[in-house]
């Protein structure tokens, strides 16, 4: 399929405690995004794919603040 990719390197370089609002306008708009919860400890949850195999990175957010990436993929 023709999924919108994003390099590695740009998410490798996202520090932990960067805002929601920072990720999106350093990455763009993501391949999903899910959100949990309400209020403070709402999590948030942002999947960008880099590579056409279907490699992909999750992103999660507690407190609106980056605290984890890890590979994953979207098939």
């Amino acid at each position: 399929g023709n999924i919108k990719t994003i390099s590695k390197a740009k998410i490798k370089g996202l520090h932990l405690g960067t805002t929601y609002q920072s990720v999106i306008d350093a990455l763009g708009t993501p391949n999903g995004q899910t959100i949990v919860g309400q209020g403070p400890l709402s999590g948030k949850y942002l999947l960008y794919a880099v590579d056409r195999k279907g490699s992909a990175y999750d992103l999660t957010f507690t407190d609106d603040k980056l605290n984890n990436k890890f590979k994953t993929s979207i098939y």
